[in-house]
């Protein structure tokens, strides 16, 4: 495999085997050279094992098809994601295997798995290789599977393996100052570990053309991989550049709607229903994220009081504020869909408060739904937007772009916006929604796709690919995906051309390599450098075009411009970080080390504290919409340590079970997926049941209930936070106390 001399000064620290970052733009092969290095490794060393490891499913084919192929003339190379059958038996496939290349949480799951033929040491591998490490900080699954590795190399633990992380971002942690820069870089680079006490250590190889981004300082970023020198391929930056071509970056400023009838009409119902709940203090900014941060905050404090009035009416105010979000990007349109589905879903008619409401709402319904069909209205955005796809995507043109936009709802609106649209219609456009494996409730997906328009529910349809817009409007016809294939077959046609436009959240930021890809549009979106930088990298063909679509003096386009000066702090900070005294450097990065393992040693001392504070006995759960009490917190008990089930048969009494059960397009291996389970007194969702080797138990979803101990009552996102423990499930016990001598 024949490496550019940049790629090749990059990876020469990594060949010496030493613990190494190739740092290059986007575009420039940091992929390509980590399989070089992956070769020789595997060549010069007997019995050795590479983990390649991503943060997205769709990583892990796009590694396997375009990179990772070459090694298969020689080795065993396999790739293991969630949606694949290998994930169940992922230790024993590791260990047939040469290189595995997986999502990063199903080697941490293997590593902190309990039983023993699931369960991998890092001393399994001989090599891992971490794509876009930049995200190696925080809560993230790298940066526990790095705090892993950094407490086995200050306990002395040898043979670890050699640590090759690939990124095009670094980022500044967050920091707007040098000094903050400086230090994100050194705690990151001090996680990667010594592989042999006779090696000085590691480094790390940056390409000139380098970008910053935003995620872990300079220092916290060098001690998290535990890099003790800094190279760089300055010399061959002219190279770096003729290979990567820079897209031009042009902003495209639109006003304010001059009238918004619409959501003055929104902005009066909200009112209204502020005067109803009877709480002054509630803030006016309708249509914000501080007010839709605020509302949040009533509604999880109204349901820890078990004030299902406020709750009730905090939940509301929300989807009234959603709708106005929506409004302000997309088309009133999709806004008033968004609050029809939402009022065709509330049946609780017992409920007084949701009486309220659901008249309320059906009082405006006509208003609203002929102030959304007016096009004198109509969002300026989106005729920036059409002008844009307009002048590139001509009739016998060959452009291929990607929209960036927040959420999964505006993606899907923006596809019904193009459908809709009679200059964007014709097969020189051919789109479809990329989209996380994920749903929100503003968006579910489906898992059957008929062919043609009429048989799609278009604001649910997780999938909706496009080959025509004019008539007739055909499309695929894809039965039975999940959502992770759903983004496969999506990324595969966008990458041979079926598709030239892909209506995208930020699942497609990092690592989507199209090289035909020249039109990249930023729609009204506000995030750190690493994003804006990452969603650049996207454009790669020669003579690309990188829009910024957003409102006139708006923050948007202000935190678009501070990204640019993190760009080039970011680049000071590496000089900084190169030119340190050896001395000084390994002294920072040793003490940052040992900070980070005190730090995480101190967090899982109060966590074990913390869920010890109440006996389980003591514990009530009670329906976070109704409020009725529901079980102890003694009923509860872990399934395979993640599955939080009630063992208690007399909890069946509480629920109701829906009909039809769950679809997963993949196997577990000793349970499957029921049905789904509400309350019984108000058909809030509470879980769903699982079948378990037989037995049928019902999973718990804990933001669905309030938690009520002998100190407070409180409502948790997670499991993991509550104040009492949790045993974990005994299969044996259960049957025999719930099927007796019988058993």
């Amino acid at each position: 495999m024949e490496l550019r001399g940049y790629q090749r000064d990059a990876v020469a620290p990594a060949l010496r085997g030493r613990n190494c970052i190739v740092w290059l733009p986007t575009g420039a092969g940091k992929t390509r050279a980590a399989v070089h290095v992956c070769r020789r490794h595997l060549e010069s060393r007997r019995g050795g094992r590479v983990a390649v490891l991503v943060n997205k499913v769709h990583l892990v084919e796009q590694h396997a098809e375009k990179e990772f192929h070459a090694l298969q003339d020689a080795f065993r190379v396999t790739a293991v994601s969630g949606d694949s059958s290998h994930k169940v038996f992922f230790a024993s496939v590791v260990k047939q295997s040469d290189v595995v290349i997986c999502t990063a949480q199903i080697l941490q799951n293997a590593l902190v798995s309990t039983e023993e033929d699931a369960r991998l040491e890092l001393t399994d591998f001989s090599l891992l290789v971490i794509d876009e490490c930049h995200h190696t900080h925080k809560e993230a699954v790298y940066n526990k599977i790095m705090v892993n590795y950094l407490q086995r190399k200050l306990g002395g633990q040898q043979e670890l393996p050699q640590v090759l992380g690939l990124t095009a971002s670094p980022g500044t942690g967050g920091a707007t100052s040098f000094e903050g820069a400086v230090q994100h870089i050194l705690q990151a680079l001090g996680s990667l570990g010594r592989t042999s006490p006779n090696l000085p250590g590691c480094c790390i190889a940056l390409g000139c053309g380098l970008r910053a981004g935003s995620g872990v300082s300079l220092s916290q970023l060098c001690a998290n991989l535990d890099t003790d020198t800094i190279t760089s391929a300055q010399e061959e930056e002219q190279q770096v550049q003729s290979h990567v071509p820079e897209p031009r970056k042009q902003y495209d400023l639109c006003q304010e709607r001059v009238q918004d009838p619409f959501g003055e009409r929104l902005k009066e119902v909200m009112e209204r229903i502020q005067q109803y709940v009877e709480i002054p203090s509630l803030p006016q900014d309708f249509g914000t994220q501080v007010y839709e941060q605020r509302i949040v905050e009533l509604e999880s404090k109204a349901a820890e009081m078990l004030c299902r009035r406020t709750r009730v009416c905090a939940l509301h105010l929300r989807k009234y504020n959603d709708a106005l979000l929506i409004n302000d990007t997309v088309r009133m349109v999709d806004a008033f869909q968004c609050l029809q589905q939402f009022y065709d879903t509330r049946k609780d008619t017992k409920d007084p408060t949701e009486q309220f409401l659901s008249a309320t709402f059906e009082e405006n319904r006509a208003t609203l739904q002929a102030l959304a069909g007016d096009q004198r209205y109509q969002n300026p955005r989106l005729d920036k937007l059409e002008a844009i796809l307009r002048e590139h995507f001509q009739p016998l043109g060959a452009s291929r772009g990607i929209v960036f936009t927040k959420t999964r709802q505006s993606a899907h609106s923006l596809l019904s916006w193009l459908q809709d649209t009679a200059t964007l219609c014709g097969p020189h456009i051919r789109a479809a929604v990329l989209t996380g494996a994920g749903y929100s409730n503003q968006t579910r997906p489906m898992t059957q796709v008929s062919r043609g328009w009429e048989g799609w529910d278009r604001p649910l349809c997780a999938l909706r690919v496009v080959l025509g817009l004019g008539a007739p409007r055909s499309c695929f016809s894809i039965a039975a995906i999940s959502p992770q294939n759903e983004q496969q077959d999506v990324i595969k046609l966008f990458r041979n051309g079926t598709l030239n436009l892909l209506f995208s959240t930020s699942v497609a930021e990092e690592g989507l390599d199209i090289p035909e890809c020249n039109i990249v549009v930023r729609y009204g979106l506000m995030t750190n450098e690493i994003a804006m930088m990452q969603a650049q990298g996207r454009a790669r063909a020669e003579n690309s075009v990188y829009f910024v679509l957003a409102k006139a003096n708006s923050r948007e386009v202000s935190r678009e411009l501070l990204n640019e000066e993190l760009v080039e702090l970011m680049e000071r900070a590496i000089r900084a970080v190169q030119a340190m005294p050896e001395q000084e450097y390994r002294l920072q990065i040793r003490e940052l080390q040992q900070a980070a393992i005190a730090t995480c040693l101190m967090k899982e001392a109060r966590i074990s504290e913390r869920q010890q504070q109440h006996h389980p006995d003591t514990v009530r759960l009670h329906c976070v919409n109704c409020g009725v009490v529901v079980c102890c917190g003694g009923d509860i008990r872990t399934v395979e340590g993640m599955h939080h089930v009630n063992i208690n048969p007399s909890f069946g009494l509480h629920y109701r079970v829906s009909s039809g059960k769950i679809q997963f397009q993949r196997a577990f291996k000793d349970w499957e997926p029921g049905c789904r389970i509400t309350c019984g007194e108000c058909s809030q969702d509470w879980g769903m049941e699982m079948l378990y080797r037989q037995v049928k138990l019902p999973i718990l979803c804990i933001k669905n209930f309030v938690v009520e101990t002998p100190a407070e009552k409180r409502r948790y996102k997670k499991w993991s936070a509550v104040t009492f423990p949790i045993k974990a499930f005994d299969y044996v016990e259960y049957c025999s106390n719930t099927y007796g001598q019988s058993f």
